[in-house]
Parts: C-alpha cells; structure tokens; sequence
C-alpha cells in the first residue's frame, strides 16, 4: 500500500478489524436520571404552554433505533423502555397528569387481544375511547457519535393529530444537554426549516406525511439505518417548526395497509395512494446522492419535492448540499493518536488500514 510523501519511516500501520471494533471501542454510556429530568422538564413545559396540563399523558415505550449496530440497537432498546417508566414518573412529579402505569398496560392488553402488528397511532386511538381525553407521548431514542437523540411527540387520541414534539440531544461525554445548532445534527436542522418555510408556503394547511428518503447509489444496512432516523428527525423538526405533520406510526399504518393488496409500488405511487387514507395529505418524497459519483468525495445533494394526493402534481421542490456526515456522524474510529495520512479498506470491506505518524 503506498503511503504517501511521508515515507515508511514515519508510518505505523494500524488494522482494525471494524465488525468487532466498533462494540468494543464505542462503550455507550446509558443515559443518566439527570437527563431523563431535564427532557421531563421540557415536555413539561412545552405541554403547559399549549393548556394540555390537565389532559392524562399516557407514555408508551420510546422506539429504540440502531446506526448500524447489533450492540447499539439493544440498548436503544433498553434505553427506550426505561425512559417510558421514568418519564411517567417525572411528569407526573411536574405537575402533569399521567395516565397510571397499570391502568396503561392493561388497556394495552384489551387493545392487542386479537389484533396483531398493531402500530403505536392505532393504540394511541384506541387508548382515547377507552381513557377519553387523553394523549400520547411517545418516540425514538438513539445513540450516535456520543450523542443520546430522543425525538419525543405528544398525540391526540381524537384525530392522533402531533399536538407538541421535542428533540432532546444529551452529550455522554461532557454529561450535558446539547443544543441542535450546536450540534452534528444542525444541517439537518436547517434543512427541515427549508422544508417548513415551503409547506407554509405551499401547503395551506394541509397534513405533510414524511416518507423515507432514497439513498442512490449506496445500499448498506448503514445507509437504510441513515433514511429511517433522517424521517424520524425530520418528523420531529417539522412539528416543533409549526407543520402539521404526519405521525410517523400513522405513516407506516396506511403504507402497510396499501401494500396489502399492491405489491413493488414506487414510492411516487405510495404517495398517491396515501390520499385514500388521510384525506388531503401532503406527501414529502426526497432522495440523497453524491454531488460527484466519479470522485471519491462525500459532498451530498438531497433533495425533495412536495407531492399533492389530491392533483397528483408536484407543487414546489427543495434542495440541499451537504458533506453527508455532518447530517449525522456514524462512528469515530479510534486507535490513531497523531494525524492520519492514508486509509485503505479490505476488498471484503471488513477490513481498514491506516498509516499514520505514531511511534
């Protein structure tokens, strides 16, 4: 492998081996009570600041979402389990009504006897006959580059309407809460104030659905886990922006239901189809591809187009350029401790040398 001007005499070449590094090195510290508080407290008051105090809140458990990695999903997991019992606990000690743990479960219960795969929109519906004039909390947590990213929304059970949503950002390193603009996830948070302005522009009010963005030219698991928590941001971004979004569950409900009867739909045709089910809805398609797939370089375009179900036109579209990973930061690999001059992978892609100017 040529290392470059440097010579062979300043170079140390480090393998890593990635499949086994990336737990092993990557040690997830959980997410601490002192968090969890400080989110509670921002839910809080964002649910005082709309007059929802007196409605119940019922928590159900937060979705955990991999990057990538076995190790990584089981504790997003885990972690979202635990956030829905502290949580209930913390709001409540806030001063807000929450629906009783027990009362949850076992309404829970009467939903799910005799429906299978049912969607956390469907519960939440379901929980509003049952316990009348209550909402729900729930989201995601996921853990990325040293960041906790909780995206938290509070539903309707009338209409499953986002009434109040939150995306809480926790450095587990520095033990502090992280602002969005200050963070790996800023870009995409300018994207989704792009994407606001347009549907204000455009939308007239209508309900934006946020389908998974097409990631063109690449097809890895990373990429696919990449799509999934850009929609899962982007649903949260736009809500705390004043859109009238889509909850993310409903989303998946009706494109389930629409691929029962009509296998290999595209997702332009998907888009349509959604009308028969949201009535109006607006539907957010996008894509993300290198600038330049001939250089090696990891300047994106992304871009995305407001579909209308209703005149099946597209009414207004939206680009952005962005180096990808300052969207989201996948891993940092560690082993190197002075200036990396040249990397190289395996042919299985398993497999990642670097020479570096370590004694």
């Amino acid at each position: 492998m040529r290392m470059g001007i440097f010579g062979w005499w300043v170079v140390t070449v480090a393998v890593l081996i990635l499949t086994d590094l990336m737990v092993a090195q990557e040690r997830i510290e959980p997410l601490p009570l002192e968090a969890t508080n400080t989110l509670a407290q921002r839910l809080a008051e964002r649910l005082k600041a709309h007059n929802l105090t007196q409605r119940p809140v019922a928590v159900l458990t937060f979705r955990g979402i991999g990057w990538d990695e076995a190790k990584n999903q089981q504790v997003t997991e885990l972690m979202g389990k635990a956030l829905q019992d502290d949580l209930s606990t913390m709001l409540i000690a806030s001063g807000q009504r929450v629906v009783e743990r027990s009362q949850l479960e076992q309404a829970i219960q009467e939903i799910q006897r005799g429906q299978q795969g049912l969607t956390d929109f469907r519960v939440a519906l379901q929980l509003g006959k049952m316990v009348p004039g209550s909402l729900v909390l729930l989201g995601s947590v996921s853990f990325r580059e040293g960041l906790w990213v909780i995206n938290s929304r509070v539903l309707e059970t009338e209409r499953g309407r986002v009434l109040v949503a939150d995306c809480f950002l926790w450095d587990s390193q520095k033990k502090e809460a992280v602002a969005i603009e200050a963070s790996p996830l800023a870009l995409s948070w300018q994207f989704a104030q792009a994407i606001a302005e347009k549907w204000k522009q455009y939308g007239q009010g209508q309900p934006l659905a946020v389908l998974p963005f097409k990631f063109i030219g690449v097809d890895t698991e990373a990429a696919q886990d990449f799509v999934l928590l850009l929609q899962e941001d982007l649903t949260t971004y736009l809500a705390m922006k004043g859109v009238s979004v889509v909850e993310r569950s409903q989303l998946e409900q009706a494109l389930s239901e629409i691929a029962l009867g009509q296998k290999g739909l595209t997702a332009e045709q998907q888009a349509l189809q959604l009308g028969r089910f949201i009535p109006g809805v607006l539907v957010l398609l996008g894509y993300i591809r290198p600038l330049n797939p001939l250089k090696h370089e990891s300047l994106f375009v992304i871009g995305a187009r407001f579909v209308s179900t209703k005149t099946a036109t597209v009414l207004t579209t939206e680009r952005f350029y962005s180096p990808v990973e300052t969207l989201y930061e996948s891993r940092t690999l560690h082993g190197s401790t002075y200036g990396v001059f040249s990397v190289a992978f395996s042919p299985d892609g398993q497999i990642l040398a670097s020479g570096s100017a370590d004694k």
